[in-house]
């Protein structure tokens, strides 16, 4: 066969009405627009280490086989507030439920972490004329960055029941009209607030903290998502001790909202609002950017004790 560019692939994803059954995604209505994607497959190995009489290898018997997707997605909403982001059906498997608001205004598409009742999803992986199909798949993301002078992006693991890798061409009508371009997170359409103040901010990341693993039964093998130990790094110049003392929210062990929001006045639809509940369990550290004094934060998102309310993502429209 003719050489195929490693540069050719594309990614399909669906919500799944029963679970590890093919939703059968289609170009048109399921393209997701992914950015450095690969796929593969993995498993376990049975080794039977038999007794013989000479060297050599044992023989194995994989077992297990399973699929992966990964890559990195732009944080986007939809052009329309209070309709479902592009990234709905990944920000549901990846263990987040979707309320839609549509007033009083603002109008918005909320994202909020839950524990139990997390879809899954099939999704088909092309490359360079393969297709690895995976079935009752879910995710984790990790990496959620906000950086100055950046887009706010994310990495991307999907797993999923996958047991072979096929051949096929990849799709001539990928629909990718509802990814519109990001915001860059600049002085005109950022802002960071640290326990309610307005810091001088340069970044935030953070990380989903899935335990995601691929399980398998006698009736079935499927991806589960068991807990979840949300983290986060917060950059940003040092303000006076008036304003923010983050060594002082550190011994005192507070609970401190962290908001971000990029797109600010960018018009409809154009922004992105995240809100952390975290608390710093790290010593601040004073670290250099740009030959400038920064404060560096590390810690985890800790619920209420309503729970499921540590991490909220709000896709709208920001005056």
């Amino acid at each position: 066969m003719s050489l195929e560019s490693f540069e050719n692939r594309a990614m399909l994803l669906k919500l799944e009405t029963v679970e590890n059954t093919d939703a059968a995604p289609t170009a048109t209505a399921n393209a997701f627009q992914l950015m450095n994607g690969r796929s593969g497959l993995q498993a376990d190995s049975i080794k039977r280490q038999l007794d013989r009489p000479f060297f050599g290898g044992d023989p194995s018997t994989p077992v297990n086989i399973r699929g992966f997707i990964e890559g990195e997605v732009e944080m986007v909403g939809a052009l329309t507030p209070g309709q479902p982001s592009p990234l709905s059906p990944l920000l549901q498997v990846c263990g987040m439920a979707e309320t839609l608001v549509t007033s009083p205004a603002p109008a918005l598409a909320r994202y909020n972490v839950i524990s139990r009742g997390i879809p899954s999803a099939s999704s088909y992986f092309f490359h360079a004329g393969t297709l690895k199909k995976l079935l009752g798949a879910r995710g984790n993301l990790s990496g959620l960055a906000y950086e100055i002078g950046k887009t706010y992006t994310a990495k991307l693991r999907l797993e999923g029941n996958c047991i072979d890798v096929e051949e096929d061409d990849l799709p001539s009508d990928l629909d990718y009209d509802a990814f519109v371009e990001p915001m860059p997170y600049t002085t005109e359409y950022g802002e960071l607030k640290v326990n309610g103040f307005n810091v001088d901010g340069i970044s935030l990341s953070v990380d989903f903290g899935n335990e995601l693993a691929v399980k398998q039964h006698t009736e079935a093998r499927i991806a589960r998502i068991s807990d979840r130990k949300p983290t986060f790094t917060v950059r940003f110049y040092r303000p006076a001790h008036a304003n923010l003392n983050a060594w002082a929210l550190w011994k005192s062990r507070t609970i401190l909202p962290i908001v971000a929001s990029v797109g600010i006045g960018a018009g409809a639809g154009r922004g992105v609002r995240t809100l952390l509940r975290a608390q710093i369990v790290e010593p601040p550290q004073e670290v250099e950017h740009e030959k400038d004094t920064a404060v560096e934060i590390k810690g985890e998102l800790v619920p209420s004790s309503s729970g499921n309310d540590e991490l909220v993502f709000e896709f709208l429209t920001l005056p």
